[in-house]
């Protein structure tokens, strides 16, 4: 046999083969066929097997590192405006530069219609990808259906790379729900050249007050951080309250020893502060930026002191982001890239240079201003805000309730206690 290349093609020419040649030769190539074809079908059942054995790890991968088939355009709504509005814009810019297949399209709507406008938009198949919501709201909005859970993998790194006061924040039903863009807390505000050292205490606080006007915040909101419980938390992850009768007692004590004296005063309005009438007050850190404009380098910014060796662990309220159901699939993938880019170090930088505010995930104590780092370690002893409706539906309105009665001279602070907690276990 002579293979013989041609101009047009190649060929092959048999010479001289008798009948016997032959034969042998056709055995040979049926032999040689059939192991041809005994080795295509083990190489196709290998091939099927290592293709089922890998499936779930081609999956697993497409879940931590999304590809987009085509551009997506995304749309959030948000009732921000200020540097908070700012802040966002600012991380959306960054975000579609390293993301280029991805635009996020900002629309603002009124604040006291941001949420009415979505539950009536979400049942009619509208609304936006992606809201900028209130922690109050994810319970109703989640039972209704109108949200997406965060998969495993964006909840893992809100775990991870959150601050551990925010993540109860977002846990509703044994499931994540959002990623937060900002916080707020309580922090203690003083007047410079009113006050030399600040309180390092909550007695020390109560002296200061002897000489001069202080002012808390007032209610449960501002008060119920000196409940003095074992958890950080007054609920827990499944939304039942943990108050206990001793700790109920210490705190109504404590809050009767501040409302009874006659230097210390309880509002929610820093006027007075900023109008250098009052030595020290206790507001949000959001307030900052109108109260140092207003006192320039004569506030100064503190942790809020304890109580004894109690620390006075504020609530932290947090912002956060969340996907709406009537998202694609294709949009649901983009936006998660999109909350876990709010949640990277890259992202809360982009946010914090624009608010002032402090990040919300573990920073770079070298990288913050003095005003960010108080705010930021004020996060870290802070006592998380629940989404369940428990919380701001009966805890703050009955504890605010306790506290009017705790003022009366002659309350029964045992009896207060257990009345606060049989009701509280009535509402689990």
């Amino acid at each position: 046999m002579q293979l013989v290349n041609g101009a047009t093609g190649s060929h092959l020419s048999l010479q001289c083969l008798n009948k016997g040649e032959m034969m042998r030769s056709s055995r040979y190539y049926i032999l040689a066929l059939v192991m041809l074809l005994f080795g295509m079908l083990l190489l196709g059942c290998e091939d099927k097997d290592e293709g089922d054995s890998q499936e779930p790890a081609r999956d697993q991968a497409a879940q931590l590192t999304p590809t987009l088939p085509f551009p997506v355009e995304l749309t959030m709504w948000h009732g921000l405006s200020g540097a908070a509005l700012d802040g966002l814009q600012q991380a959306m810019a960054r975000f579609q530069e390293d993301h280029p297949d991805i635009s996020v399209v900002l629309e603002y709507r009124v604040p006291s219609a941001l949420r009415s406008d979505f539950e009536e938009a979400v049942p009619a198949g509208g609304g936006p990808d992606v809201l900028v919501a209130e922690i109050g709201w994810i319970a109703d909005l989640a039972d209704a259906g109108y949200l997406v859970p965060l998969s495993s993998d964006v909840t893992q790194q809100v775990d991870s790379n959150a601050l551990a006061s925010l993540y109860p924040a977002l846990w509703y039903r044994d499931r994540v729900w959002g990623v937060p863009l900002s916080g707020d807390v309580l922090v203690m505000y003083t007047n410079q050249t009113m006050l030399g050292a600040p309180p390092r205490t909550v007695e020390e606080l109560r002296a200061v007050a002897e000489n001069q006007p202080v002012v808390l915040y007032p209610g449960a909101e501002g008060t119920l951080g000196l409940y003095p419980g074992t958890s950080s938390s007054v609920i827990d992850l499944d939304g039942r309250v943990i108050f206990s009768q001793l700790p109920l007692m210490d705190y109504f004590s404590t809050y009767q020893l501040l409302d009874v004296h006659q230097g210390i005063r309880f509002s929610a309005d820093a006027g007075a502060f900023s109008r250098g009438e009052v030595a020290l007050q206790v507001g949000y850190a959001s307030w900052y930026p109108q109260i140092s404009e207003a006192l320039g380098e004569d506030v100064s910014v503190h942790l809020l002191p304890p109580i004894q060796s109690v620390e006075w662990r504020p609530f932290m309220w947090v912002t956060p982001v969340v996907i709406s159901q009537n998202a694609p699939d294709i949009s649901i993938q983009a936006a998660e890239l999109l909350l876990s880019y709010l949640l990277s170090a890259q992202g809360q930088r982009f946010i914090t240079e624009q608010t002032g505010q402090a990040p919300l995930t573990v920073a770079d104590a070298d990288s913050l201003s003095p005003f960010q780092l108080v705010v930021w370690n004020q996060f870290l002893r802070a006592r998380p805000v629940s989404p369940y409706p428990v919380f701001a539906e009966v805890l703050l309105p009955t504890i605010d309730d306790a506290l009017e009665s705790a003022s009366e001279a002659d309350v029964a602070l045992d009896d207060l206690a257990s009345t606060i907690i049989e009701t509280l276990r009535a509402a689990d």
